[in-house]
Formats: C-alpha cells, structure tokens, sequence
C-alpha cells in the first residue's frame, strides 16, 4: 500500500470515528442542507489553507442557512482532514463551544508563506 493510500485511509477512519462519536452525544445535523455542507471546502490544515479564512467561510454559509453554533461545529468538523482531523481529534474536541473551538482552530492553522514568497 503506497503513503498516499494509506493516509486516506487514516482519515477516512478518523471522519468515521468522528460521525460515531457524534452520533453517540446525539448530535445529529437536523435541518442541514448536505448541499450546502459538500460546498464548503475541505480543510486539512495545509501549510497554504487559513483556518481563520475556512471558519469565515462556513460562517458565511451558516448564517444564510440559519444555522446554530452547535450545526456550525458539526458541520465543520465533517469537513476537516489530514491534520487538521487530528488537531480535532486530539485537541479540538475539547472545546464544545462554536467560538472557542472556531478560535483555536484559526490560531492553530494560520496560513504559512514559502520562503519564496
């Protein structure tokens, strides 16, 4: 198995860890448009992606929807991967709270510049 089928293969089992842990806490997406959710980028905290810039984004996309904070947060991390996944797994999911946890990701993911640029 090459690195690049495996790593897909860690991430889609840590989004399948990640849906049946919600599932557990009851925290289903009532009244969320999964178009909407598939129109929102993936983010996997590249060096090149902003956290901050992906949060105004869902943001954006919540708030014409009418989405809760709660719906905000499960939405966002359905469309976490790579890294970023992780960060949620191991740190993120400690933060319950829309802002806080919309916060530590933008402060943990800041887009990073090449030398070259």
């Amino acid at each position: 198995m090459n690195l690049l089928a495996a790593q897909q293969q860690e991430s889609a089992a840590l989004r399948a860890l990640v849906t049946a842990q919600q599932q557990q806490a009851g925290a289903a997406l009532a009244h969320v448009n999964n178009a909407v959710v598939e129109s929102i980028p993936m983010f996997e905290g590249k060096v090149e992606e902003s956290g901050r810039h992906w949060v105004r984004i869902l943001n954006q996309a919540g708030d014409v929807e009418g989405w809760k904070n709660a719906q905000k947060r499960q939405v966002a991390v359905s469309r976490l991967g790579g890294i970023a996944l992780q960060w949620h797994l191991q740190s993120g999911a400690n933060n319950p709270n829309w802002q806080n946890w919309s916060n530590a990701l933008g402060t943990n993911f800041t887009q990073r510049l090449s030398p070259s640029e």
